[in-house]
């Protein structure tokens, strides 16, 4: 009686198992089902979706090569057009050459004075800038400028600034020649007291001391009261 109860509870539970493997398997295949049904709804999705933005890049890029050969046509046509209706244009011709610039401050002051008489402060620079390079002709140079204008005869004044010019260069020579020749071309007399100041000035800036006393004393002793004047000194 034993055996036989235990071989019946043993059947039994065997029974059971049987049966909670069947359902376990059939609510795994259930599971599973379900999952591929709900995996196949987003893969149909993105499938979709793929295709709309495949139209949308298409449409777009159709798009922009249409502007592309619009905007090609369109240029064509105005380059077409502005170049039938302007015609080309050259570089206008110069009228006045260039004139080369002089080399020399000598071939300066000859290529100026050839606008006319020059007189006054003007004479007085183109005189210092010829006594610094070129003082041999000083004399020749402005002496006989002056010389060549009978319309307008030079003033005294324009002698003297020449006389100082030299002077203050240290050329007492110069200062003598220029007062020759003024006498001499212009038929104009150098006041000697602006002679002697001048000789004065030019032996003073050549360092010559010797001269500088013999006029001192020159002038002293033709004056009234045995002195020099203020400018002198």
């Amino acid at each position: 009686a034993a055996a036989a109860a235990a071989a019946a509870a043993a059947e039994a539970t065997a029974v059971v198992e049987s049966d909670c493997d069947s359902e376990c398997l059939e609510s795994r295949m259930g599971t599973d089902a379900v999952t591929v049904a709900e995996l196949k709804i987003p893969l149909h999705a993105s499938e979709s979706t793929l295709e709309q933005a495949t139209m949308s890049i298409t449409s777009v890029g159709i798009e922009v090569a249409c502007f592309c050969v619009a905007f090609a046509v369109i240029r064509l046509a105005s380059k077409t057009r502005s170049g039938k209706g302007i015609a080309l244009r050259h570089p206008a011709k110069k009228l006045v050459e260039t004139v080369p610039e002089p080399a020399t401050t000598l071939q300066a002051w000859r290529s100026h004075k050839r606008i006319g008489p020059i007189r006054g402060q003007e004479l007085h620079h183109w005189a210092g800038r010829v006594m610094a390079t070129d003082p041999e002709v000083y004399v020749e140079e402005f002496i006989g400028h002056l010389a060549q204008a009978p319309d307008r005869p030079p003033l005294r004044d324009d002698v003297s600034l020449l006389m100082e010019v030299a002077a203050k260069a240290g050329q007492p020579e110069i200062v003598e020649a220029v007062t020759l020749a003024a006498r001499e071309r212009l038929e104009m007399d150098v006041d000697l007291v602006r002679l002697h100041h001048c000789l004065l000035s030019a032996h003073a800036s050549c360092g010559s001391e010797r001269r500088v006393e013999e006029l001192l004393a020159r002038e002293r002793e033709g004056s009234a009261d045995g002195a020099v004047a203020v400018r002198s000194l």
